[in-house]
């Protein structure tokens, strides 16, 4: 996996006006000065096409040599690590998970424990919720699956309906058709009478 490392100096380190700096990790031969290289293999084997691709990057944020102009999500992550504030236009990834970690660090610790009690109401709330719909679901599964059963009951009696006028009409008698259809004869006649 790629590490990328990360250094913020809030003090002068090293001379440059600039406010990040970007350092990769390259090898130079001691004795014929040459740099290290990818073979043909190694190319497709980590996709990437140089060495230092594949080994550490380094930046380095001064974050005092920055002006406090967010130009872009780099800059706004700068601008907080200098002033300890997220502006509400800024769209960086992840600031608006450090806007809630930092809104909670200056919380006193009355409005931190209303907060965390707030938190843990949620997250029962949405419990309760979550399990109301695998309830809801569960029922409503049961309730198809009998409505999906009796559906079914009442296409096979109709089936069956049809069969039994067809053989009476061929002259078969109940006891034949309850053993043809393997029934009672209890039910050849109850649906029987129902075709009368």
């Amino acid at each position: 996996k790629k590490i990328i490392s990360i250094h913020i100096a809030y003090f002068d380190l090293g001379q440059g006006d600039d406010y990040v700096y970007h350092g990769k990790t390259q090898f130079t031969g001691i004795h014929e000065g040459g740099t290290l290289q990818l073979s043909a293999t190694q190319k497709k084997l980590f996709l990437q096409d140089e060495l230092y691709q594949i080994f550490p990057e380094f930046y380095i944020l001064k974050v005092n040599n920055f002006n406090d102009l967010a130009k872009d999500t780099l800059d706004e992550w700068i601008y907080f690590l200098k002033n300890n504030e997220i502006k509400a236009q800024f769209k960086a990834k992840g600031l608006q998970k450090a806007r809630e970690e930092l809104n909670l660090m200056k919380m006193n610790d009355d409005e931190r424990e209303g907060y965390e009690v707030f938190l843990h109401l949620r997250r029962v709330r949405n419990n309760e919720i979550s399990s109301a719909l695998m309830i809801g679901f569960d029922d409503g599964f049961e309730k198809g699956q009998k409505e999906k059963e009796l559906e079914k009951n009442r296409e096979k009696e109709v089936a069956d309906k049809k069969l039994i006028q067809k053989l009476l009409s061929k002259g078969f008698s109940d006891d034949e058709i309850a053993e043809m259809m393997e029934i009672d004869i209890s039910l050849v006649q109850q649906l029987k009478s129902s075709l009368e």
